[in-house]
């Protein structure tokens, strides 16, 4: 840590002393200004900001309605999602509807927020209530999905829904085409499936239950892609499946969709892994990614998985998996250990 920092870190942490959360840019530099000879240049104070958020000991992200405060008591980002992200003893009896709603369908009323936050313990919360929801927003902690029309009243919270997909509810084989992202833990991490969550569901707009409810569970989610297509995810184990489903036939599906959706999807899936391991580096992830990306083949009632490395060294790979049969995946001599059956 550079000695030259020490001043500016001395005098952040009297204003925390101060109970003193967060500070604007122009605070800061005013703050730093005070330190005459010691006072960090407009780089050196990036450095300090960049330093400092990978130390932990604030929070500053260098983003479109984020760049201009600094939180410098981190402890307080805790309670902002304490607020929300909670179990239901703490939540007060005046507003446990709020919190069943949550529970139900992942809908947080942005009237509902506010309130949550007029509560004495977080007024500090509501004092900066628009920076806050663009950082829990940045976060994916809250989300709002794609909507053609001019922006909803409320937001969507994937991490705080309990609602299962009904067992009843079957992949539509016929008219479906599958990949897999299948990680190498047991499960897919949590972080990583609610940062992906959100993101499936700001790219495309939910699906709208025949009751009015959005297609939306703890487990799986249904998107509308076009008038003819729409996708799906689910989770089974340590398999993130993708759906991509055409109203009549799999062969209609135009090539372009499935292949937009796909990049988007997997570039999507990289950075959530990428922030997931290496939230305090200075550049890129440079492990290797904790996933597989697979294609799903029918095989039965249920789906097999083959590794895109086995796809691309197969002569002929497409035309075999048109024919949809296990017979022709696995026949003898195959190299079944690259076919994955749920």
């Amino acid at each position: 840590m550079p000695t030259k920092f020490v001043p500016l870190e001395l005098q952040l942490a009297k204003k925390i002393d101060e109970k003193q959360k967060i500070v604007s840019i122009d605070e800061l530099k005013r703050i730093n200004n005070q330190n005459e000879i010691m006072a960090l240049d407009n780089d050196e104070l990036k450095l300090f900001l960049k330093v400092n958020h990978a130390l932990g000991k604030l929070i500053f992200f260098d983003e479109a309605g984020l760049r201009d405060k600094v939180i410098i008591d981190p402890v307080f980002l805790i309670d902002v999602l304490r607020s929300i992200v909670t179990e239901e003893e703490f939540w007060p009896q005046h507003l446990l509807q709020i919190f069943k709603s949550l529970k139900g369908s992942g809908k947080l009323l942005k009237r509902d927020l506010y309130e949550i936050w007029n509560q004495d313990c977080f007024k500090t919360i509501l004092e900066h209530k628009e920076y806050m929801v663009e950082m829990l927003v940045h976060l994916d902690i809250i989300c709002s999905q794609k909507d053609n029309m001019n922006g909803s009243d409320y937001f969507l919270i994937p991490c705080m829904i309990s609602t299962k997909r009904e067992d009843n509810i079957s992949m539509p084989f016929d008219r479906s085409i599958h990949l897999s992202y299948t990680f190498k833990d047991e499960v897919v991490p949590p972080a990583i499936l609610y940062r992906f969550i959100a993101t499936f569901i700001t790219i495309w707009k939910l699906q709208v239950s025949q009751n009015s409810g959005l297609l939306l569970f703890t487990d799986s989610a249904d998107v509308c892609i076009d008038a003819q297509h729409d996708m799906r995810f689910d989770i089974q184990r340590n398999k993130l499946i993708i759906t991509l489903s055409h109203k009549k036939i799999k062969t209609a599906i135009v090539s372009t969709i499935a292949s937009t959706a796909q990049e988007c999807l997997s570039h999507a899936i990289t950075q959530i892994s990428n922030f997931y391991f290496s939230v305090t580096e200075d550049s890129a992830c440079t492990i290797d990614l904790p996933f597989t990306t697979q294609i799903g083949i029918v095989c039965g009632t249920n789906l097999c998985f083959l590794t895109i490395e086995f796809r691309l060294k197969m002569n002929g790979y497409v035309q075999i998996i048109k024919e949809n049969t296990r017979q022709m995946l696995c026949p003898d001599g195959f190299q079944t250990r690259y076919l994955l059956c749920l």
